[in-house]
């Protein structure tokens, strides 16, 4: 079965989209070797019963063709209707394994599926039974800062008789981001002041712990600072203004008195540290800064992301 691997047939036959339904369009059946023994076998059976004039040779022949049939049409609808959709994908990091996430949804069970990347030396992911919604992750090679298309997944199986294998191909359409190697190291810094009497809300986008006072909303204004107490009271429209808890906050410089790729690492390293310890923090990489001050899980990823697409 390895022509199926051949760049010229799978290029032909695969569509990059965000999902895909199996069907008769885009499955391929073919006998496997013990599929191809299983027809030689019949083959040789039927000469030897006309030869020799043998009914039993010949019926034994006649069933194993039946069976052939059955196992076409099992095999086939084993894939028949799966749907596989990509995933949101996780930031990944340099040099480390990484794992692409799709979906897969069934209404029936289906059984021996595997999935891979296509002329990747991983191996395959393996699902015996399964039957409704599921996310599984296929290992890709790993990779070098950047941001990736995902190369075709190729899935096959040979349930339920092992005499065919059902294959189909796929390119999903969620990229695969890889952020710099995580490694310690200097990093400059400096810390971006911000009065005691200013909300910090209104400057830079960011909310404080303690609510300091409450104000007129004006149009443009996120909806996260709107009281809605208030609102489902009086029907209007208030503001809450917060309590300036950060004087400083620590802005990251990319270090340019070492290589590209070394400064993005000792900065990945940072921008996880001040993550883990839930710090206000910024990052400056140009002239101006890069990205604003915040914190969280959110702009965890934007900061990575970032470095990921980064180009002197």
């Amino acid at each position: 079965m390895q022509f199926v691997k051949q760049k010229w047939l799978y290029k032909r036959f695969t569509k990059q989209s965000p999902n895909i339904k199996l069907g008769f369009r885009n499955l391929y059946i073919f006998p496997n070797i013990f599929g191809i023994y299983w027809l030689i076998t019949i083959i040789i059976l039927y000469i030897l019963g006309t030869n020799l004039e043998v009914n039993f040779t010949i019926f034994l022949s006649y069933f194993m063709v039946v069976i052939f049939l059955i196992s076409i049409f099992l095999t086939h609808f084993n894939l028949h209707g799966l749907e596989l959709s990509s995933a949101d994908q996780n930031i990944k990091f340099a040099n480390s394994e990484i794992n692409y996430e799709i979906i897969i949804n069934s209404k029936i069970c289906r059984n021996g599926l595997r999935l891979k990347f296509l002329n990747q030396l991983n191996n395959f992911q393996s699902i015996i039974n399964f039957q409704g919604y599921k996310k599984i992750s296929i290992t890709s090679q790993t990779k070098g800062r950047g941001i990736y298309d995902p190369d075709v997944i190729y899935g096959e199986s040979s349930a339920p008789l092992s005499l065919l294998n059902c294959w189909f191909y796929w390119k999903p359409i969620s990229k695969i981001i890889v952020a710099p190697e995580r490694n310690k190291g200097e990093v400059p810094f400096q810390y971006f002041s911000i009065n005691q009497d200013t909300n910090i809300s209104d400057s830079q986008g960011i909310s404080g712990d303690e609510l300091k006072d409450i104000k007129a909303y004006q149009k443009g204004e996120k909806k996260s600072l709107i009281y809605w107490k208030i609102l489902a009271k009086s029907k209007i429209l208030q503001t809450k203004i917060y309590e300036n808890n950060y004087k400083n906050i620590k802005i990251l410089q990319l270090n340019k008195l070492v290589p590209l790729e070394i400064g993005l690492q000792n900065l990945c390293f940072e921008i996880h540290d001040e993550y883990i310890k839930n710090n206000l923090y910024g990052i400056k990489i140009n002239k101006e800064i890069d990205i604003s001050p915040n914190k969280g899980y959110s702009h965890y990823l934007k900061s990575l992301y970032l470095l990921a697409k980064f180009n002197k």
